[in-house]
């Protein structure tokens, strides 16, 4: 959808008035057209946000110096607008790191998973 990549700037960053103009130009749909269009028009802009949201999962927090070593890391091949750091418990050790469609699993259950498949080999 055209309107959705209108909406952001070269960086991949939403731009706030770009958006609104999006906005106007659905509104002048029929309203049953109108709520089908902003929908798509959302999953868009979503989906969008998604390839430069960096998404941080950790077993424990992270200090702030480690959350900016995994950015600088991911910033050499990706361009990134936003970050998000998070705590699962269910990682056990380790972290999982995703942007876009990409995920890198670093943690210590995919390292007992992988170690089960070599043994069973």
């Amino acid at each position: 959808m055209k309107l959705v990549s209108e909406s952001f700037n070269g960086k991949g960053e939403v731009v706030e008035e770009k958006v609104r103009k999006c906005l106007g130009v659905l509104k002048q749909l029929p309203l049953p057209k109108a709520i089908a269009a902003l929908t798509e028009y959302w999953k868009g802009v979503k989906r969008e946000m998604t390839k430069t949201t960096l998404e941080i999962e950790s077993a424990v927090p992270l200090t702030a110096e480690q959350v900016q070593k995994v950015v600088s890391g991911m910033k050499i091949h990706f361009s990134i607008t936003k970050v998000k750091n998070s705590v699962n418990p269910g990682l056990l050790g380790g972290m999982r790191v995703k942007i876009s469609d990409l995920v890198y699993d670093d943690s210590v259950g995919k390292k007992v998973l992988q170690l089960k498949e070599a043994i069973h080999e």
